[in-house]
């Protein structure tokens, strides 16, 4: 039975499907026939927020694109020449050997992981990178303010300043995904039931 990391896609959407429709998580897991420690534990780390799907930019390679290199390589094409056929960039195509062992050990397949894998990495939160507003939001957290009252807030007090305003699915990320070390423990003060909050309220 598959568990915490290592639930199916099917069954996590079937998890955000069913809460989405105000189903209990006592009662996902019996319809998925899970225990609910399991459902629980999945949605804790998500902060109760759909993590957004993964999609691949139209300037990335595509994995046949990747496979089309591998066989240009074992042809022994240049970067050129392998470009003109995939109508890409000859700097793109060398990118893309270098970055992946070289002419010697590219391999389409593991290309391909490894492009899946540098999109995951997380990146900095417009919270981490505005000290000015991760201030404010600390400051209201600890008020008792909601993520949404914040984040509303933020639009009605700055509302020709993008970067001082940030979406409620931004800070529940802050508090229960992203932040580590100090920065999480300064956006501890908001209750820890909010992230079952946002899971049932649809904020997914």
């Amino acid at each position: 039975m598959p568990r915490g990391h290592y639930l199916t896609e099917g069954v996590k959407d079937a998890i955000w499907v069913l809460g989405a429709e105000g189903v209990s998580e006592a009662e996902i897991a019996r319809r998925i026939v899970m225990p609910k420690r399991t459902v629980s534990k999945y949605l804790q780390r998500m902060g109760g927020i759909r993590p957004r799907p993964c999609r691949r930019s139209e300037r990335c390679l595509s994995l046949a694109e990747r496979e089309e290199i591998s066989r240009g390589v074992a042809r022994g094409e240049s970067a050129r020449a392998i470009g003109r056929t995939l109508c890409r960039s000859h700097t793109t195509v060398s990118r893309e050997i270098n970055r992946c062992g070289g002419r010697g050990r590219y391999r389409a397949h593991a290309a391909e992981r490894a492009a899946w894998g540098r999109a995951r990495r997380p990146r900095a939160t417009k919270l981490e990178l505005c000290g000015e507003l991760r201030e404010l939001v600390i400051e209201r957290l600890g008020q008792d303010h909601s993520p949404q009252q914040i984040s509303g807030w933020l639009r009605l007090s700055y509302p020709d300043n993008a970067q001082m305003q940030v979406s409620h699915e931004t800070i529940y990320r802050a508090l229960y995904v992203q932040a580590r070390g100090s920065l999480r423990r300064e956006l501890t003060p908001a209750s820890p039931d909010q992230a079952s909050e946002a899971f049932r309220a649809g904020a997914l």
